[in-house]
């Protein structure tokens, strides 16, 4: 009995032993297989590592540059200004394709003409003719006071001689001011003989040819132009116009009587404003 007993123990110590390593060995496949599955769970997390940095690298290597990304900048800029310029050639291509307007033109007519004709025409339609003739001067500076352009008249400007000494007082006495204004007497008594001309119409009635001691004028050859000016109020003016030949043409001559009108306005009130 005592025998069979330690058999027995025997048995049940192997199969606890069998039994044990079972265990173990079970326990062991377990790990085994636990560290597996964490080993093909690091080898796709590297995997999934390496893909995203190759898409990340991917990614950056497709960004622009600094440089290309200024290009693209101004790119923009100009495609603004070129919209710009679309839009404003549109305009333009717009404004060409209406029908023009169609501004008629002031039909020209001479001095000469008017004298023959005697008719009366509107100012604006004198033109610069230069001042070959007595009756080319005079229509050059009709034009000259339609422009308001005293230099065109300033050029042509002479005094009777005779006065030239009260011009000169004339001018010493003005302000600094009016002198730096008009610069000489010669634009200063151009810019008030403009003004002076009424400039609705003209008609011109005399043109001659002055002998020595005609007029009381110095010199032999002068010319005198008698017209009448109106203004847009119809009021009329007959003007009479002395011109001097010189080598560069002929010259509006201010007489005296001229000098003496203009410097009593002056000592009374300012200087006339300049039109141009």
């Amino acid at each position: 009995m005592v025998l069979m007993n330690a058999r027995t123990l025997s048995v049940l110590v192997i199969i606890l032993l069998l039994g044990g390593t079972a265990v173990v060995l079970i326990l062991q496949r377990q790990a085994h297989a636990e560290v597996d599955g964490e080993l093909e769970i690091a080898r796709e997390s590297a995997q999934a590592l390496d893909r995203i940095r190759s898409e990340n690298a991917r990614l950056t290597a497709a960004l622009p540059t600094p440089a290309e990304l200024r290009a693209l900048r101004e790119d923009r800029v100009a495609l603004g200004r070129l919209r710009q310029e679309v839009a404003s050639l549109r305009k333009a291509v717009d404004a060409l394709a209406e029908p023009a307007r169609v501004v008629p033109a002031v039909p020209k007519v001479s001095a000469s003409d008017l004298l023959r004709d005697r008719r009366r025409v509107s100012s604006q339609q004198m033109s610069n003719v230069g001042w070959k003739t007595p009756l080319a001067a005079f229509e050059t500076l009709v034009w000259a006071a339609v422009q308001g352009d005293i230099d065109a008249l300033a050029q042509a400007v002479v005094f009777d001689p005779r006065w030239n000494y009260q011009v000169e007082l004339l001018w010493a006495g003005l302000s600094p001011e009016t002198r730096a204004e008009y610069r000489s007497a010669e634009r200063l008594f151009a810019a008030m003989t403009l003004r002076d001309m009424p400039l609705g119409t003209t008609q011109v009635n005399h043109e001659s040819q002055l002998q020595p001691g005609d007029h009381t004028l110095p010199g032999p050859g002068h010319a005198l132009v008698v017209a009448n000016f109106s203004d847009a109020n119809k009021n009329s003016r007959r003007v009479a116009l002395y011109f001097r030949p010189s080598d560069q043409g002929w010259q509006l001559l201010i007489p005296g009587a001229a000098v003496a009108k203009y410097r009593d306005v002056l000592k009374g009130k300012s200087a006339p404003a300049m039109s141009k």
